[in-house]
C-alpha cells in the first residue's frame, strides 16, 4: 500500500508540474505582426497576451538606443511580465537612424505608424485602446513622447505615458550634430516645443548627473508644463547619469510604472 500511495502521489505530482507547464504555455502568446513595409524593409510589431480572444488594455514599448541602435527585445520580459497582468503588450520596432538618409524623424513617423496600426485594427486584435499606456527608454522615451504631442487625430491619446531618461530638447543633443538634420527639423522634433499639445498624464524620471542630458532643460520642460497646467510630474534621482534601468532605482521607477498603469 505504501509503494502504491507513493507511485500514486507521484504520478499526481508529474501530472500537476505537466498542467502548470501547459498553463504556462497557455498564459503567454507571442506574436509578431508587420505593421509596415518600406522598401525590403518589414517593421515589425511584437504583441504579447494571455489571450487573443479577450478585449484587453494596451501597453506599448519603445526600446532604447540613440535612435541609432537598441531592439523591441529590450522591453521583453516586462511585457511578459505585464501581460501575465492582464495586457495586450506591444513591442515597437522602428528603423534605426544612420543620420545621413534616415534620422530620428523617421523613428518618429514609424512610431507614429505604429500606433497609427494599432488604432486601426483595435478589433481584431481586441485592443480596448481606451486603456492606452506608452513606455519608453532614453530615446525611446522621447518617440513615445513625441507621439503625444501632435494635433494628428488618426494617431490615440494614451492614458498614461512613460518616459525614463529621455531627450526633450534635441537642439543639445550631440549625436545629432553629425546628422544630417537641419535646425528646423531639431526644434520640430523637440518635445519642450510641444507641451501645448500634451492632452496625457506624463511621467518623467530623469538623472541631475545625465551624461547626455542636461537636468536643467529637463526641469524647465517641467516647470513649463506647469505654467500650462499640463498634467506631468518628474521624478529626479540625485547624482544619478543616463542609465537609469542600470541603477539601484530601477526597482522603484518600474514599480511606480507599474502601480500608476494598475490604477486605471
Amino acid at each position: 500500500m505504501k509503494y502504491l500511495l507513493i507511485a500514486i502521489v507521484s504520478i499526481l505530482s508529474i501530472s500537476f508540474c505537466k498542467s502548470q507547464k501547459e498553463d504556462s504555455n497557455r498564459q503567454l502568446i507571442k506574436e509578431s505582426i508587420t505593421y509596415k513595409e518600406i522598401g525590403n524593409t518589414l517593421l515589425k510589431l511584437h504583441l504579447f497576451t494571455s489571450n487573443k480572444e479577450e478585449k484587453k488594455p494596451v501597453i506599448v514599448f519603445f526600446h532604447p538606443g540613440g535612435w541609432i541602435s537598441g531592439s523591441p527585445s529590450f522591453f521583453f520580459e516586462k511585457a511578459k511580465m505585464f501581460s501575465s497582468l492582464g495586457y495586450h503588450t506591444v513591442c515597437v520596432q522602428y528603423r534605426l537612424a544612420n543620420l545621413k538618409t534616415t534620422t530620428p524623424k523617421d523613428c518618429l513617423n514609424d512610431s507614429k505608424d505604429a500606433l497609427r496600426y494599432l488604432k486601426q485594427n483595435k478589433e481584431k486584435l481586441n485592443l480596448d485602446m481606451s486603456k492606452l499606456f506608452l513606455i519608453g527608454y532614453s530615446a525611446g522615451g522621447h518617440l513615445a513622447l513625441m507621439t503625444q504631442l501632435n494635433t494628428d487625430e488618426s494617431i490615440p491619446i494614451a492614458n498614461r505615458v512613460f518616459t525614463i531618461a529621455s531627450p526633450v530638447d534635441l537642439m543639445e543633443d550631440e549625436l545629432l550634430k553629425t546628422s544630417v538634420m537641419t535646425t528646423n527639423e531639431k526644434i520640430e522634433l523637440s518635445p519642450i516645443n510641444h507641451i501645448q499639445n500634451l492632452k496625457t498624464k506624463l511621467y518623467l524620471f530623469n538623472g541631475t548627473t545625465d551624461e547626455y542630458i542636461a537636468y536643467s532643460t529637463i526641469s524647465d520642460f517641467s516647470n513649463k508644463a506647469k505654467q500650462l497646467n499640463k498634467n506631468v510630474e518628474l521624478t529626479t534621482f540625485k547624482n544619478t547619469g543616463h542609465f537609469l534601468l542600470t541603477t539601484t532605482h530601477k526597482e522603484k521607477i518600474e514599480q511606480k510604472i507599474k502601480q500608476e498603469i494598475l490604477k486605471e
